[in-house]
């Protein structure tokens, strides 16, 4: 069975084709032969692989089983869910990340926070329909942006928000890490101990956490301001 590695189905999108990306796919397939990752990994997808350039594919602790020959799963994107990175390191594979997608979150997150304030979804459909009125809408400068979780790309977003809220805006954050009081204070943002503080006080909260738990639920929503929007860019 010759080496394997297996690719993420973006490698297969035309319009990601650079010719760096071509210099480094020509460069791993000269130490294996390149599949396509499949929808999930399992021991049926094991034999020969030794390195995977992984999507969000669930990796089954069977697959690290059966797979040998592995020695890493570079995982394309931020976090390690869906890896078992746990069941990886038993088995002495290496399980990394590539945190390059943090400017690209963090500018989606402005330009959805800035849409929301200026109602620009509401806008849009109110003119496709011919209706051209007037509705209120709401400056960053001023208002109050709240960040649940201050992880890498929360503390992007902080460093892009701060000077669009001018010296009257206010920067909430919540996030259960230990150094919280002192990292919000090195972005001018204020820390609050629970997480409805952000809800009830902000007119903007944003979302910057993985993993499957209910983060937000109806009283949060019926905590915030009659205006107040919720922006979800996170896994």
């Amino acid at each position: 069975m010759p080496n394997k590695i297996l690719l993420a189905p973006i490698f297969q999108n035309a319009r990601f084709d650079t010719e760096e990306r071509r210099e480094g796919l020509n460069k791993l397939a000269q130490l294996a032969d390149l599949e396509m990752e499949p929808t999930e990994l399992t021991e049926d997808n094991a034999d020969g692989v030794v390195g995977v350039i992984a999507s969000s594919a669930l990796i089954h602790p069977g697959f690290y089983q059966a797979a040998e020959k592995l020695r890493i799963i570079s995982r394309w994107g931020v976090g390690y869910e869906n890896t078992n990175y746990e069941i990886a390191a038993q088995h002495g594979v290496f399980v990394t990340i590539a945190p390059e997608h943090m400017v690209t979150v963090a500018e989606y997150t402005i330009a959805q926070w800035m849409a929301t304030l200026k109602r620009v979804y509401t806008l849009n459909h109110l003119s496709h329909g011919g209706d051209f009125s007037i509705i209120r809408t709401y400056e960053t400068n001023g208002s109050t942006l709240g960040l649940y979780g201050f992880g890498r790309i929360g503390q992007a977003v902080a460093t892009r928000a701060k000077p669009l809220l001018g010296n009257e805006g206010r920067l909430l954050v919540y996030d259960v890490r230990s150094d919280i009081q002192e990292l919000a204070a090195e972005y001018g943002a204020i820390a609050v101990d629970d997480p409805m503080v952000l809800f009830r006080e902000s007119d903007t909260v944003s979302l910057h956490v993985a993993g499957d738990d209910v983060i937000v639920n109806y009283d949060c929503l019926c905590a915030m301001k009659p205006h107040g929007s919720l922006i979800n860019p996170s896994r």
